[in-house]
């Protein structure tokens, strides 16, 4: 049986000057659109009207890119702007289940990674430890270790500011697993195993969050530990916790 997982790969960039003040200028053109997207949702807000969600929000970036006074924007690669308009989506979304904060506007310094969610959009020359990225051609990388898998998306992340700020590619790989078809049978005495079982479980939280965060990572994630304390009885939409909520195990109002 085989089963499919995302690794990512992190190599610093090899950036000439040009690239190193483009990508300064890709940011911060991300940075903007973030801005001026928050700002006209606070005032859709103001005036009574609804929430703009990614679509319409896209809409706007079309309009921005081809205004005169913000054509700027076409300067730079489009999907990373999009890209950004998805995340404040989902920060709004967070906010409106109150598992967040309200969306807050960005100081510079603060640009959002730029990501190319679109394997079609960029190449890895892995022979020559280069990637070919829109609006910045072929940037060097530091190829550190063997990249296999295939394509999904790259996201750039800048580390300090200055002369001395550090670029890096996080570059996300689909790969195949094999998993032994005896993973997938119960075998022999089951119910004599449950209680050994249960117990090794019980004893195990601590390897398991630790392999855990250690696996996500890996894969370019984050594990995000949550105080599992009236969980099961509390909405995730209005954040209201009650005993009543949680009628039986599977039913809950």
């Amino acid at each position: 049986m085989f089963l499919s997982s995302i690794k990512a790969y992190r190599f610093q960039l090899r950036l000439r000057p040009a690239q190193g003040a483009a990508l300064r200028r890709i940011a911060g053109g991300l940075r903007w659109v973030w801005n001026q997207a928050l700002a006209e949702q606070r005032a859709r807000h103001a005036r009574g009207e609804r929430y703009a969600g990614h679509a319409e929000m896209c809409k706007w970036l079309t309009a921005w890119r081809n205004a005169p006074g913000t054509s700027w924007l076409s300067d730079g690669p489009v999907h990373p702007q999009q890209q950004v308009l998805r995340r404040l989506d989902e920060a709004y979304k967070r906010f409106f289940a109150k598992a967040g904060g309200f969306p807050a506007f960005k100081k510079r310094g603060e640009e959002p990674g730029i990501r190319f969610p679109d394997p079609k959009r960029f190449s890895l020359d892995a022979a020559n430890g280069r990637i070919k990225l829109p609006k910045l051609g072929w940037v060097r990388l530091r190829m550190s270790q063997e990249v296999t898998g295939v394509l999904r998306n790259v996201s750039l992340t800048r580390e300090g500011a200055g002369a001395s700020a550090r670029w890096f590619a996080s570059i996300q790989v689909q790969v195949a697993q094999t998993v032994p078809a005896g993973l997938a049978k119960p075998g022999k005495k089951v119910r004599q195993k449950a209680g050994l079982n249960r117990g090794i479980l019980d004893a195990a939280w601590g390897e398991f969050t630790r392999q855990l965060g250690y696996k996500t990572q890996w894969r370019g994630g984050q594990t995000i530990l949550v105080n599992p304390a009236y969980t099961s009885r509390t909405c995730r939409l209005c954040g209201h916790e009650a005993a009543e909520n949680r009628k039986t195990q599977s039913a809950f109002i």
